[in-house]
């Protein structure tokens, strides 16, 4: 079974340092400004071992690797869910 991955930016984080393009510039072009224009999910399959450097390389941690599987990915562990001061779930900490 074959999943479709994903590069994906968060926009908000991403500062334009342009390490991901230094790091695979055949992959990853930048625009003027320097933020990353991402490949598409195709080209993504045969690079796996640069797209998850990219990442985890990434000094603002802006960038993910998501799975076309969208029901799963609100469950993969790893992925941060909002929390009180108690460690519960707002809408378990109200209860």
């Amino acid at each position: 079974m074959t999943m479709d991955r994903e590069l994906q930016v968060d926009w908000i984080a991403c500062e334009a340092f342009g390490l991901c393009h230094d790091l695979a510039p055949d992959l990853v072009a930048l625009d003027d400004w320097g933020y990353p224009i991402l490949p598409q999910p195709a080209a993504l399959a045969a690079r796996m071992g640069d797209v998850r450097r990219i990442v985890d390389c990434c000094p603002a941690r802006a960038l993910r690797l998501t799975s076309g599987d969208r029901t799963r990915r609100a469950h993969e562990p790893g992925r941060s869910t909002r929390r009180g001061a108690t460690g519960q779930r707002p809408s378990q900490a109200q209860a």
